[in-house]
């Protein structure tokens, strides 16, 4: 009976590899003829109208670059930690959770954690070294 379900699984698998496939080149066929349906004469003349409607003529940022984010009034560049959030991260490091796991899964540095730590009141103070008098 086991043989049989992996057999069916196995079949499954390929039915959807094969549509799959057949999507993909479905969109590629597309792709190459979207300029024509569009009224372009050429690609090069769709990417053109297509860079100045999205605002920007000559910069080009990949597709990996982050986008700006806009929290509240101004942009920032580094996303705000709500106090619900600090609150979160209090829980999970009074549970005993390390420093290190905590920030992998709030997504944040470990320096921003130490941060958030010191906020807290976590994080007991270095005694500061004092030279010695003679």
């Amino acid at each position: 009976m086991a043989n049989d379900l992996l057999k069916q699984l196995e079949r499954k698998q390929a039915e959807v590899e094969t549509l799959r496939r057949r999507v993909e080149a479905e969109q590629r066929k597309r792709l190459a003829s979207l300029y024509r349906e569009l009224g372009f004469r050429n690609t090069e003349e769709l990417i053109g109208a297509l860079r100045s409607a999205s605002g920007g003529a000559a910069s080009r940022r990949s597709s990996t670059s982050s986008p700006t984010r806009t929290a509240g009034p101004r942009a920032s560049k580094h996303a705000r930690l709500s106090a619900d959030m600090k609150k979160q991260i209090q829980a999970a490091l009074s549970a005993g959770q390390k420093g290190a796991a905590v920030a992998r899964e709030f997504g944040i540095s470990y320096p921003t954690l130490h941060k958030i730590k010191t906020e807290l009141g976590l994080v007991k103070p270095r005694p500061r070294r004092r030279s010695k008098r003679r």
